[in-house]
C-alpha cells in the first residue's frame, strides 16, 4: 500500500466512523508505518466487513492481516512427513 492508499483508507474511515479520526499527514505516516505491507484492495475489503460488524471505528490492527502458517505449503509438508514417520506409513510426495 502506498503513502496515498494510506490516505484514502483514512478517509474512508473517516467517511464511515465520522469524526473518529483526525486525517494529518502525521496519521497517514503512523498508519503508513504498520499498514505499508498491506495489500490495499484487501485491506478495503476488510474495512467493508468490519464495518458492517462494528460500530466503533477500527485500529490498524484490526484491519492487518497476518501471514497464516497453514498457507505456508513447507510447513504443511512438514507436518505431513512427521505425521508419516509417527504413523509408519510412507511419505507420499
Amino acid at each position: 500500500m502506498t503513502q496515498e492508499q494510506t490516505a484514502l483508507l483514512l478517509k474512508a474511515i473517516n467517511e464511515l466512523y465520522p469524526g473518529r479520526l483526525k486525517v494529518e499527514k502525521s496519521t497517514v505516516s503512523i498508519w503508513h508505518m504498520v499498514m505499508g505491507s498491506q495489500d490495499y484492495d484487501e485491506v478495503i475489503r476488510r474495512l467493508g466487513n468490519y464495518a458492517k460488524a462494528n460500530r466503533f471505528a477500527p485500529s490498524a490492527n484490526d484491519l492487518f492481516e497476518r501471514p497464516r502458517p497453514e498457507a505456508d505449503r513447507s510447513v504443511l509438508d512438514e507436518i505431513d512427513e512427521w505425521e508419516a514417520k509417527a504413523g509408519g506409513a510412507p511419505v507420499q510426495r
